[in-house]
């Protein structure tokens, strides 16, 4: 089951800028996979996403960049009370579990993170956090459903998905750990 929750400004300026296709559009995305332990939210692995559309005339492709942290540093995360360089440095030092997307594979990898990767995953983090604050950007959208993919083993340039159970809800914005996953 695949579960995120899009967020937008209360005027949902970026939602317009992305369906328009106007170069540099973003879209700020809270995701996580897989059933929610409701007895204990706050332990999900959640990815904090950021889409960037680019037009045909740009020399760049459109982007998709994102860092995992888990539920429960989502509330201050958007509060803007979260630190994203203290949480990466300890990842440096204490063993934990990472997400690397090489040739557009995901996969997982246990251990330490690289100070390099840390210190990039930081930037992005603190870099996203300024513009959700400074955008004044809330989750507003939260979709649910489960997702059967084809596709080859070795490459996703063709690929056929099928949503099915696909739910959409309004969310109102009380951040707190079980409500949020709810």
């Amino acid at each position: 089951m695949g579960l995120s929750s899009s967020s937008n400004s209360n005027y949902f300026r970026s939602y317009h800028t992305r369906m328009c296709g106007e170069e540099g559009a973003r879209l700020f995305r809270l995701r996580w996979y897989g059933p929610v332990d409701y007895d204990n939210p706050s332990d999900k692995d959640v990815f904090v996403e950021r889409k960037t559309h680019h037009e045909s005339w740009v020399d760049e492709d459109s982007l998709k960049e994102r860092f995992q942290t888990k539920w429960r540093k989502i509330p201050s995360y958007l509060a803007g009370t979260w630190d994203p360089h203290n949480h990466f440095q300890k990842c440096v030092v204490c063993h934990c579990v990472i997400y690397l997307k090489t040739a557009n594979v995901i996969f997982q990898k246990e251990g330490k993170m690289k100070p390099a990767d840390a210190e990039k995953s930081s930037e992005l983090a603190l870099q996203m956090q300024q513009q959700i604050l400074g955008d004044r950007v809330k989750p507003s959208v939260r979709t649910t459903y489960n997702r059967t993919a084809f596709q080859l083993p070795t490459s996703n340039h063709v690929r056929i998905s099928l949503d099915t159970q696909m739910i959409l809800r309004y969310v109102i914005l009380t951040l707190t750990l079980s409500s949020a996953l709810l």
